[in-house]
């Protein structure tokens, strides 16, 4: 009788974590990544502080992109549902930010080859 008890309390702890992560666990594996790119990248604070205004506005424009496309997407399901084509294909075109979406991405690539490169102040 005991085990039962004690196996069916194990199982209900075992089973009554939420599943996922946290945001604790996402600003942990932020800061671990500032840190290894701080390690490999050999940067001093104030290069670091510099490198990092650049990556953080870089990852908020691309965060801002996504959940515009996001949107879009969205936008576009529903009115696949409610058959509306005109519609679609308006919001196909004002979704087309993709090239937007590479050309911040290839600048973002050439600063970090450049810095990558050696030549940072």
């Amino acid at each position: 009788m005991k085990m039962i008890i004690t196996l069916s309390l194990f199982i209900a702890f075992t089973f009554s974590q939420p599943p996922g992560v946290s945001d604790r666990d996402h600003e942990n594996a932020r800061m671990m990544k500032k840190w290894k790119l701080i390690e490999y990248l050999d940067l001093n604070e104030e290069q670091s502080e510099k490198f990092f205004v650049m990556v953080n506005a870089f990852q908020k424009e691309m965060k801002t992109i996504h959940k515009k496309k996001k949107k879009l997407r969205e936008d576009i399901h529903e009115m696949l549902e409610e058959d509306k084509l005109n519609d679609i294909k308006r919001k196909i075109k004002e979704g087309d930010s993709k090239t937007d979406y590479d050309a911040k991405r290839r600048k973002q690539d050439d600063y970090l080859k450049w810095w990558l490169s050696g030549k940072k102040t």
